[in-house]
């Protein structure tokens, strides 16, 4: 076999993007928390958030865009700032990609907007 282990669908001259995605909790092997949906699902979107919680309060907003273009998209959260921690779209990852300024979500009486680049996830936490 050639010089390493290459998993389908990766070419093993890009980055891994998961390297800089925040790592679950884990207890006895198995991630912590419950989750909920953030957004409000729309058929015509493909557009999906949701929300990942820790039993001790800590949490964690996952966005993805599915569409061919860049969206926004108000979502219902707890208020405040949420930093973004990881966009697949950056072009540390490569330079085929879009590059989307995804900006922070600022939360106000409950809502915020997603910014999102076409066919990316976005990671994130909240400000303390």
């Amino acid at each position: 076999m050639g010089a390493g282990l290459v998993l389908p669908g990766h070419h093993p001259a890009l980055p891994r993007p998961g390297a800089d995605a925040p790592q679950p909790r884990r207890r006895d092997g198995r991630v912590e928390g419950a989750q909920h949906d953030a957004g409000h699902p729309r058929r015509d979107a493909n557009v999906i958030a949701y929300v990942r919680s820790s039993d001790d309060g800590r949490h964690v907003l996952v966005a993805l865009n599915l569409t061919a273009h860049a969206v926004q998209r108000e979502v219902k959260l707890p208020g405040g700032r949420w930093r973004v921690r990881f966009n697949s779209d950056a072009r540390r990852y490569s330079q085929l990609f879009g590059d989307h300024a995804t900006p922070d979500l600022e939360v106000s009486h409950g809502t915020g907007v997603l910014d999102l680049g076409p066919y990316s996830c976005v990671i994130y936490l909240p400000e303390d």
